[in-house]
């Protein structure tokens, strides 16, 4: 697994009190950002983040009754749009699909680097099935 890490650093650590004299954790101090470079990771990181995404559709489905329409009309209750859309989107950078397959299945798809369908390579294809119930749940 080839990943680059970027740390930053803040000229407030050099002031104990923070920046505007208030005291501030490490976290705040430094942030890292992880970019991944090979497909295995790319994946790995997408299907991480169809977590939350997941979470969000089945919440909707409690609030509804059914399953959204698109990926427009799911909240993210709590997080700001510009984390939604970062949500939305694969590690390469492209738009989730959001495939209903039932009134309580559906799927998520990447395919892969280039964006279309039926890609080889870094362009492979993947997916996660997901019914409103865990133990349903499936990956190819």
């Amino acid at each position: 697994m080839k990943i680059a890490i970027i740390v930053l650093c803040t000229v407030c650590l050099l002031f104990p009190t923070g920046c505007r004299g208030k005291k501030r954790s490490v976290i705040e101090y430094f942030g890292a950002t992880v970019i991944p470079t090979d497909f295995d990771t790319k994946k790995e990181l997408t299907l991480s983040n169809w977590k939350l995404v997941s979470a969000c559709i089945n919440s909707h489905y409690i609030q509804y009754g059914k399953l959204p329409s698109n990926l427009d009309e799911v909240s993210f209750n709590g997080y700001s749009n510009e984390v939604k859309k970062s949500y939305l989107l694969d590690h390469w950078g492209n738009s989730i699909v959001y495939e209903i397959l039932n009134d309580t299945s559906y799927r998520l798809w990447s395919f892969g680097a280039d964006g279309k369908r039926n890609g080889t390579g870094d362009n492979t294809d993947f997916f996660m099935e997901y019914s409103i119930y865990p133990n349903d749940r499936q990956t190819r």
